[in-house]
C-alpha cells in the first residue's frame, strides 16, 4: 500500500477532472491537479462525507 503526504497508509484513486482522492484511515482527502504535489487539498471527515452523500442523493445521485 502507498503512503500519503502525511506518511499514513492509504488508497489512492483518480476521480477525473484533475481530482485525486486518498484515505488516511479516518478522513478522505481530495487533492487537486496532482496527487504528489497538489495545488489544493480538502479534508473530509466522516460527518462531512455523510453530508456530501446526502447532497448527492438529493441531486439524484445513487
Amino acid at each position: 500500500m502507498n503512503k500519503d503526504l502525511y506518511g499514513a497508509d492509504n488508497i489512492d484513486s483518480y476521480l477525473g477532472d484533475g481530482v485525486y482522492v486518498t484515505f488516511d484511515g479516518y478522513n478522505i482527502w481530495l487533492l487537486a491537479n496532482n496527487k504528489d504535489y497538489p495545488t489544493d487539498r480538502i479534508c473530509l471527515d466522516p460527518s462531512v462525507i455523510q453530508a456530501l452523500i446526502r447532497f448527492a442523493e438529493r441531486m439524484g445521485g445513487k
